[in-house]
């Protein structure tokens, strides 16, 4: 029997063995740099190490030798968990949290050439004697490392031991020195969970409005249409007064993504340009992949940008260069079904649909069965169904993770998709971007569109089709 290959060519993967979270997304020496959390000696989680990936293009990644592995007293028993990059001085810093002896302290390692990086001296540089009172040390984890107005300032998830998890700010002038400033941010009514992998992204040197990021675990929402993940992304647009030192919010709670597989999203900003990068997958769940020796990947980079006090995404424009169109139609009216079949297994489709009524699109097509969506016109609901994949995706407690429906407050009769097939992957920005929805499908061999009319009126415009052509992108199988 033919080995599956569920490996897709455009994300981000390891050579072999286990990632979740990307860490340290940012640009050094010439070089696009993100690392992961990585166990590269069984395909299953174990003690973390950082694995690390560089790029000219944000697109084609090519994977070096490990930036960290587990071997001081401070990160010996769990490893290295997630953390985050400073370029700075000719230096790359990495910022992480290490794990031993039922603590979670944070942690510094160093390089001037951004491959080979020396752990600090005086690790951990944060530990249980800054952590203020009420805090667990045991769930304290996952810095962001910035600087700014002349200071270092390092931002943590932690949990207080009435459950309230925060985001506490550090600052100091050196790494020798550093002191606890405040809580930032603070959550309730994540049980078990806590607030994982925290990030802020500055919009410029003139002020300091920033989007807030972090990944609530458990997190549960009265609207059936929000916080469907077992763990979820979400991000808030203010300012960081360091006046006073807290977070003004100008805009509710953002979930970065809707879809089935999306966590731990890590944000760059360069050259006046926002990028986000985040784990394509979720906890709890079977890994299909690993009859391919892999599992886990990374979502495509996306560009951030900000309308109407709103996070729109879009691809970066260098996935461009890897694409050529197959097919091209400015207007294509769907009496009943439209069909495009194709064997390739990395496939772009843009297009908009107007409708006056019901309509579904499949992708992973042999025009009857794949990953379909439907679009209701009354309700102003989309609904995503994987269960034609053919791996069945089911979490631990054994519930089926197959049908979502995410909710379009401007209506659906006419919707813009951008989608990004790439063997299991499946990226769908929707409305320019105001909407994501990422997950993986496992597909038997079909890898094309259709469409089908449920209404009197489906009009497909502007609808282009592209095929991966740069074959440096590709991966061995």
């Amino acid at each position: 029997m033919k080995k599956k290959n569920y490996r897709p060519l455009l994300h981000i993967t390891p050579d072999h063995g286990w990632i979740n979270d990307p860490n340290g997304f940012s640009f050094f020496n010439g070089l696009y740099h993100v690392f992961a959390q990585y166990y590269p000696h069984e395909l299953r989680w174990g003690p973390m190490h950082w694995a690390h990936f560089v790029s000219t293009d944000l697109i084609n990644w090519k994977q070096v030798q490990n930036a960290l592995k587990p071997d001081q007293p401070y990160d010996q028993d769990f490893g290295c968990f997630s953390g985050s990059a400073l370029s700075i001085n000719n230096k790359h810093i990495l910022a992480y949290t290490g794990v031993a002896n039922n603590k979670q302290t944070q942690c510094l390692a160093t390089s001037t050439d951004g491959l080979n990086y020396v752990k600090h001296p005086l690790n951990p540089i944060i530990d249980e004697r800054l952590l203020p009172s009420g805090y667990d040390v045991a769930n304290f984890r996952d810095p962001k490392i910035f600087y700014r107005h002349g200071s270092f300032y390092i931002l943590v998830g932690a949990k207080r031991t009435d459950g309230i998890s925060s985001l506490l700010l550090f600052r100091g002038d050196s790494f020798d020195h550093v002191e606890f400033v405040r809580s930032i941010f603070d959550m309730s009514g994540l049980g078990a969970g806590m607030l994982e992998c925290c990030d802020i992204l500055f919009l410029n040197e003139k002020d300091d409005r920033c989007i807030l990021l972090c990944s609530p675990q458990f997190k549960k929402s009265p609207c059936p249409y929000h916080y469907q993940n077992i763990h979820s992304t979400l991000a808030l647009l203010g300012e960081l007064d360091f006046a006073n030192c807290c977070f003004i919010p100008s805009s509710p709670e953002i979930e970065l993504d809707l879809g089935f597989d999306f966590y731990a999203a890590q944000t760059l900003a360069r050259d006046n340009h926002f990028y986000l990068i985040a784990w394509e997958s979720m906890w709890d769940r079977n890994y299909p992949s690993e009859q391919c020796g892999f599992v886990g990947q990374l979502t495509c980079p996306r560009e951030l940008t900000i309308i109407d006090n709103s996070i729109h995404q879009k691809f970066v424009s260098s996935l461009d260069n890897y694409f050529a169109e197959v097919n091209c139609f400015e207007e294509l009216l769907v009496d009943h079904q439209k069909d495009f079949f194709s064997q390739d297994e990395v496939r772009r489709y843009r297009f908009e649909v107007e409708a006056d009524g019901n309509y579904s699109i499949i992708l992973y097509s042999n025009g009857k069965t794949g990953y379909v969506i439907n679009s209701d016109i009354k309700t102003k609901l989309v609904q995503f169904n994987r269960s034609c994949s053919n791996e069945k995706i089911s979490n631990v407690n054994g519930t089926q993770a197959d049908v979502r429906n995410i909710r379009i407050e401007e209506g659906c009769q006419t919707i813009s998709f951008d989608i990004l097939i790439d063997h299991c992957s499946c990226e769908i920005l929707i409305n320019n971007g105001r909407y994501s929805f990422t997950s993986l499908f496992y597909p038997d061999g079909e890898f094309g569109i259709s469409f089908m009319n449920k209404a009197n009126k489906m009009i497909i415009k502007n609808l282009v089709i592209s095929g991966l052509v740069n074959k440096e992108a590709y991966k061995d199988d």
